[in-house]
């Protein structure tokens, strides 16, 4: 029966074969007659057998492998393949992105650093030169950037930043050369950054290694102990987030964990959820843990890990806050 197919015939049937998607992507290639002429073939083709399909399927793989040719990939090919896809204006960003050594990478690694240790590198910079650096960088952390920086110095940014006009490409791959290379390759960590990371470590140890490797730490440096303590954020530094973040967290937490979390609290931790919780809710909540009884320090400790996971996570996203945030490292 595929002998009785129009070349169009065929072309149809492996359309039919494609999911939506893939289809629509296909077409959107295609010249509007050459569509036409295909959904023309689509609606008149009625019921076609089974042994048809794999012969037009068949017919198709051997013309593929036919034409196959010895694949080379290049920036130009790429480039060429882009503009007849996206069109010359969708596909210049991409282009610029292509040739640069490090494209938006650079501006992601920099997104995830501490704001100190950007605030640390460009107080080198020139205030044009920060200007066009923070204007890639997360609008939350660049107003905490800024912050460290004198007055007249962060206004003087601010200014660049808003007359700022489009930058030219060969400045902006320069930049993003100059950035990889001293920058985010080239620069050690600084101790704060250091500190940062040993920080989440603790934060994610179990509470008896927590303890050991805290009074080690205490043993070979107070000082850095103590900042990687203030960077910590445990079960009990709950209270030092505030009222709204508290009802925040409390109506997002799972209920029976939140029990079981506060079956062995510290008063003061009590004393935070009953103060952020309707009285009639927190009767129940005190009901639910009577009911608990004894429970496993293990299965305490992963409830209340599960309650610092998602407060973490929400201060991570600016969605709560700590009273002391401003003053960490």
């Amino acid at each position: 029966m595929s002998a009785e197919l129009r070349g169009v015939d065929k072309v149809a049937i492996l359309f039919f074969m494609l999911n939506e998607d893939a289809a629509a992507q296909v077409m959107s290639l295609l010249e509007d007659s050459e569509v036409k002429s295909i959904l023309r073939a689509m609606s008149s083709l009625g019921k076609i057998e089974q042994g048809a399909i794999k012969n037009v399927l068949f017919d198709f793989i051997k013309q593929m492998e036919e034409n196959f040719a010895p694949i080379v990939g290049t920036i130009s090919t790429a480039e060429k393949f882009l503009r007849k896809v996206l069109g010359d204006d969708k596909a210049n960003d991409m282009i610029h992105e292509l040739r640069s050594p490090t494209g938006v990478e650079i501006w992601e690694k920099i997104n995830k650093m501490p704001v100190r240790t950007i605030a640390a590198f460009l107080e080198d910079e020139s205030p044009q030169s920060a200007a066009i650096i923070l204007s890639h960088v997360d609008s939350a952390s660049c107003s905490k950037i800024l912050s460290v920086f004198k007055p007249e110095a962060s206004f003087e940014i601010i200014k660049r930043m808003l007359f700022m006009q489009q930058v030219d490409r060969d400045v902006m791959t320069n930049l993003e050369e100059v950035l990889n290379k001293e920058f985010v390759h080239g620069k050690s960590r600084s101790q704060g950054e250091n500190v940062h990371i040993v920080a989440e470590l603790f934060n994610n140890f179990d509470k008896s290694n927590e303890t050991k490797f805290m009074k080690l730490l205490e043993a070979e440096d107070a000082n850095i102990a103590a900042k990687v303590r203030k960077l910590m954020f445990t079960f009990q530094d709950l209270t030092t987030l505030d009222s709204s973040g508290v009802q925040r967290l409390i109506r997002d937490i799972d209920k029976s964990k939140m029990a079981l979390a506060l079956s062995s609290a510290t008063e003061e931790i009590i004393e935070l959820f009953m103060e952020n919780m309707s009285r009639r809710a927190f009767k129940i909540l005190e009901e639910e843990i009577q009911m608990l009884g004894q429970q496993r320090q293990r299965d305490v400790e992963e409830a209340q890990n599960y309650i610092v996971s998602i407060a973490k996570n929400m201060l991570r996203a600016g969605i709560i806050k700590r009273y002391e945030e401003d003053n960490i490292l």
